[in-house]
Formats: structure tokens, sequence, C-alpha cells
């Protein structure tokens, strides 16, 4: 599908901001917290929030959000939601930021054909090496020692079984523990078990086995 010229790519806002802003830089507006999961009904999005500096004693700087769906709806995209996410929430940061032609399109051409135009954390860095970019997986932090989320929780369910995997094997096998009931997960391995399958770490051949139809469907 043809983009209109209403549409820039945020690789050319970078351009521009760079040109107006030779000092600027592109930040998470919260470095504590690059990035989040949530969940909206049954639905799970990450969401970034990134920051444009015109200049390192900016006050005020350009904020722009943007969410992807985990899993991607386009599966070329799976596996990459939190850098398609991050390369969003930059072009409208910028925008914000009043580095870019804003009579155009606050969305970005990238946005329109949701994919990252070729745009990488090293292009930007390299431009704006004050920069910090948001640190792959696209998975939550680490959390400590407590249970795991009822978040957390949906999320190796709906993942397992995406994949056709029993999520009680899953969890046993990627924690190294029998686990009988998702509940007894600490966040910690919650937090393991998400960042292996959502980077199809190969588990071991237990988990393999195929989740068995149930009587509502149709066997393959």
């Amino acid at each position: 599908m043809p983009i209109s010229d209403d549409y820039v790519t945020v690789a050319e806002r970078l351009a521009i901001f760079k040109e107006k802003y030779p000092e600027g830089s592109l930040r998470p507006l919260n470095p504590e917290k690059p990035y989040d999961i949530i969940q909206l009904g049954d639905k799970m999005f990450v969401v970034v929030v990134a920051a444009a500096y015109r200049n390192p004693e900016d006050k005020a700087a350009g904020v722009g959000m943007a969410w992807e769906p985990i899993p991607a709806v386009s599966t070329g995209l799976r596996g990459s939601e939190l850098m398609v996410c991050e390369t969003s929430a930059w072009g409208r940061a910028i925008v914000a930021a009043l580095a870019a032609d804003t009579k155009r399109s606050v969305a970005s051409a990238d946005e329109v054909t949701n994919r990252g135009g070729g745009l990488t954390a090293e292009k930007v860095t390299t431009m704006f090496p004050k920069s910090k970019v948001v640190p792959s997986p696209a998975r939550p932090p680490s959390a400590g020692g407590g249970t795991a989320t009822q978040k957390q929780v949906n999320f190796i369910k709906r993942l397992t079984d995406e994949r056709g995997l029993e999520a009680l094997q899953a969890a046993s096998d990627f924690t190294g523990r029998t686990i009988e009931d998702l509940g007894q997960l600490t966040a910690k391995e919650a937090s393991t078990v998400i960042d292996s399958l959502m980077n199809d770490v190969k588990p071991s051949v237990s988990t393999v086995q195929k989740r068995q139809p149930t009587l509502d469907e149709e066997p393959f």
C-alpha cells in the first residue's frame, strides 16, 4: 500500500531533529522504567514513553508515547514488538519537541506500515551520542522474589497456548522444578519463563509435547 506524502519516516524526523538540535538526545522519559507491559482485557501491550531533549539543559523535553500488541499482529514483527514501539515513540517525541514538520501527520510512515524502516539503536546513538535506548529483550524487567503477578500468569498462558505447549510443563522445564500451578512461580521465575518463550528458547523434550485438543476443538 503506497504511503501518503503526509507521512514521514522516523529516520527523516531524526535527521530534522539532528539538524535543528545537534546537541539533542532521545531517552526514555523515566530511565528507571524505560518500558512497561500492560494488559487490557485479554490483550497484552508493550508501552514506551520517550523524551526528545533539545540540549543537555532542556527542562521541557518533547514527550511521545506508543504501544504495540504482544504478540504483534504481523507475524513478521513478532519478537520485535519493543523495538517497533520504541521507534514510534521516538518519532512522536520529536514532533512534540517541535523538531519536525507538524503540519504533516503525527503518525510516522513506519507506524503506518508497522515497520522499523531499518532504523536501529546503533544509528540513533551514532547520531545522538547522549541518547539512551531501551534494552532488549522485550520483556518486563526481572522482579524480585515475590510471587508472579496475575498479568505474568496470563501472559504465560497466552504464550504457551499460541505455541501449542502445556503451560505447567513449560514452566517446570524452564524453572527446573515441578510446577503444579502457575501461582507457585516467583515473579523472577515468571519473567524467566516469559523471556524463554518470547525468544523461542528450546525447552526439554517433555515440553515439546503438543497440547492435546479439548473436546470443543477439532483435531488437525
